[in-house]
């Protein structure tokens, strides 16, 4: 099939059953699950080359750390196109990790390396079917549930060194899993209660808000080594970089924060409203912060009219404002008003490409309805509807994506060209900021946010 154009090129009967599939050597190898055999083919015409007897039922192939081209066998071995094989796990999946083989036995829900010698049990009562290349040298399997339809099953990281699983997710019958483009460069465990970060324009810092202990941490990029730790008290919610100076508002103290970036220390702190929520820069260049009484606040002591909400952004001149339980966006000083969509509640606000506006809006229950990701064109009032994901916390423009932390789906949303990827499996990520000087995105987990 020719990419862009999804046009077929060419069209192969091989019979057998077809079902693993490997690009290696100029050569398309092909295993025929029902035909006992190997084929391969010419990738350009389709036209059989060669085929390699091999035990009933082959699956998916890999190349082991050799080299050679290794099938997995649900007879229990892993068989070498020079008719060559090993003992294995009983099943379909096979991988090279590390130096290792490993293959998956399904019925006794275990990773079993290429010759037997060592054997790992799933950490849940799931038969694993896909094996794959994970970050950082570990495994990451896709298992199904005991009726692979209607249980839930798993995917994993297993990190073969520590012996170490992680679950990344438990959807039903998990068929294949791949890692693209979204690698774990680093992590560090700051605070308790984690709600919000930014990162410094020079890439070098992430500032990280964690709302009940009333804390905020600066920690370094990329060693993710803390660089200081400020108490602040009052919530601490929103965070803005701007002229030198760290804006922090504190939902429960009812005021916003400047704080030194190099050091944490308070350098000033304005009373406002009730409930300050996130905080932007207006048209005019003055700190505003959204507030959940119905007003924007400037740190002079003036006000607007605005929604009842947490999320505000200023796009093309103008400065917008969420209104959570009326589902709305509001224009500070309250002259235009829009209703989402669909029946969800617009929760965060970021300008998004185009001049257009991106909301995060959260479903009636967030932890199980679905959301709702939108941008807004405020020219000509037309809604574009980007995702659904249960409680999308975030959402901001870093280049030509448009990233999603969609902490009830435990993911990482990356939309790009109409193609949505999912990122950071099984990570309860409540907020997010991009550093395009690393090239990275900092993702903050909170599980119990």
């Amino acid at each position: 099939m020719s990419l862009p154009g999804m046009r077929m090129a060419w069209k192969s009967h091989v019979g057998g059953a077809p079902f693993g599939l490997l690009l290696q050597q100029d050569r398309l190898f092909v295993s025929l699950f029902d035909g006992a055999a190997v084929d391969e083919l010419d990738p350009a015409s389709g036209r059989r080359l060669a085929s390699h007897t091999v035990a009933q039922g082959p699956a998916a192939i890999t190349v082991d750390p050799s080299g050679k081209v290794a099938v997995a066998g649900t007879r229990g071995e892993v068989d070498y196109l020079d008719g060559t094989s090993h003992p294995a796990g009983h099943g379909f999946g096979i991988a090279s990790v590390g130096g290792t083989l490993w293959t998956a036995d399904y019925e006794r829900a275990e990773l079993v390396t290429a010759g037997g010698a060592h054997r790992a049990g799933l950490p849940l009562p799931v038969f694993p079917f896909w094996l794959a290349p994970g970050p950082g040298g570990t495994l990451l399997i896709a298992a199904e549930g005991p009726s692979e339809d209607s249980d839930p099953g798993g995917v994993f990281s297993y990190d073969g060194m520590s012996g170490a699983f992680r679950t990344l997710a438990q959807p039903r019958d998990p068929d294949q899993v791949l890692q693209s483009g979204s690698t774990v460069c680093g992590a560090a465990h700051v605070g308790s209660d984690p709600v919000a970060v930014i990162v410094s324009d020079d890439g070098r810092t992430a500032y990280v808000a964690d709302s009940s202990p009333g804390d905020v941490y600066a920690v370094s990029l990329p060693g993710m080594r803390m660089a200081w730790k400020s108490h602040v008290g009052g919530a601490p919610f929103g965070l803005l970089l701007q002229q030198d100076r760290l804006f922090v508002s504190l939902f429960d103290g009812a005021a916003v924060d400047e704080l030194d970036p190099a050091s944490g220390r308070r350098l000033a702190s304005h009373t406002v409203a009730q409930g300050p929520a996130a905080i932007t820069v207006d048209p005019s260049g003055k700190v505003a912060v959204a507030g959940t009484r119905g007003e924007v606040d400037y740190l002079d002591g003036t006000s607007h009219p605005a929604g009842h909400g947490f999320g505000i952004a200023s796009v093309g001149g103008t400065l917008w404002t969420a209104d959570y339980e009326r589902a709305e966006l509001v224009t500070a000083g309250g002259t235009h008003r829009a209703g989402l969509p669909l029946p969800v509640f617009p929760f965060w606000l970021a300008p998004g490409p185009g001049g257009t506006l991106l909301i995060a809006a959260e479903g009636p229950s967030e932890d199980s309805d679905p959301g709702g990701v939108f941008s807004y064109d405020g020219m000509s009032g037309a809604f574009r509807t980007l995702a659904q994901p249960r409680d999308p916390d975030q959402v901001l423009q870093s280049g030509s994506t448009v990233f999603v932390a969609a902490h009830g789906d435990r993911e990482v949303l990356a939309i790009r060209g109409g193609r949505t990827e999912k990122w950071a499996l099984g990570a309860a990520a409540v907020a997010i900021a991009a550093d395009p000087t690393l090239g990275v995105l900092v993702v903050t987990v909170n599980a119990h946010e």
